[in-house]
């Protein structure tokens, strides 16, 4: 591959960036090469076992709980080993395995999970940009940064802490302000059907504005989790 030629799924080699020679890398030689070094080590990384775990438990801690079920974890793992890395092999087995349908919600939103559902919710879109890049960077997950390449953090520890929900909480009030007309308890009923619990309905029932009472549907333990 030319240097700076694009290649399959955007993936680009410079070969003027890299360093030639031999690698060993997790006790195995690879001869010197260019792309081809990195595909193949690449390759027999993911086809580790290290590799096939780390990655089962990620996305069973992403789509059902912090604390997955190591059952679901194991068949994500089998997944994984038995097809060779094939990502839609895992998602089938994710979808079939009857722990990712638990009818409790077990995952705190992220910010940019609870800003999407709080619009989808309402039926309303965001109506400049700015104002909704600034509320994510607010609420600690600006658009397109993530601070590595794992990606963003996943857990409700790293996104329920009591600044984190002050955030929330700011965000919620102005597109409470903005719905206003709106009946909270049907839409948080129609948001969230069954899981919409009754000392939730009562507070949003019971709230003193319609502009207060979406404020309270946005922030109920049930609409905050998914």
């Amino acid at each position: 591959m030319l240097a700076g030629e694009s290649g399959e799924n955007g993936f680009t080699f410079r070969a003027v960036v890299h360093e030639p020679g031999e690698r060993t890398v997790m006790g195995r030689r690879y001869p010197a090469g260019g792309a081809e070094q990195g595909r193949a080590i690449l390759k027999d990384l993911s086809n580790r076992p290290e590799t096939a775990r780390r990655l089962a438990r990620k996305i069973a801690v992403h789509f059902v709980a912090d604390e997955p079920p190591p059952a679901l974890v194991n068949a994500l793992e089998r997944a994984w080993t038995g097809s060779g890395g094939d990502l839609a092999v895992v998602a089938r087995a994710l979808i079939a395995a009857p722990e990712s349908w638990a009818p409790e919600a077990r995952k705190v939103k992220t910010p940019y999970e609870f800003v999407i559902s709080s619009h989808r919710a309402m039926g309303t879109r965001p109506q400049r940009v700015q104002p909704l890049q600034q509320a994510l960077v607010q609420m600690g997950q600006p658009a397109f940064a993530a601070p590595s390449p794992e990606g963003w953090p996943d857990t409700a520890a790293d996104w329920a802490g009591p600044d984190a929900l002050v955030k929330r909480l700011n965000w919620a009030k102005a597109a409470g302000d903005l719905a206003a007309e709106r009946d909270a308890v049907a839409v948080a009923q129609g948001a969230l059907g069954e899981r919409l619990g009754d000392r939730s309905r009562q507070f949003i029932a019971r709230a003193e504005s319609r502009a207060e009472a979406v404020t309270l549907f946005l922030m109920s333990p049930e609409f905050q989790r998914r």
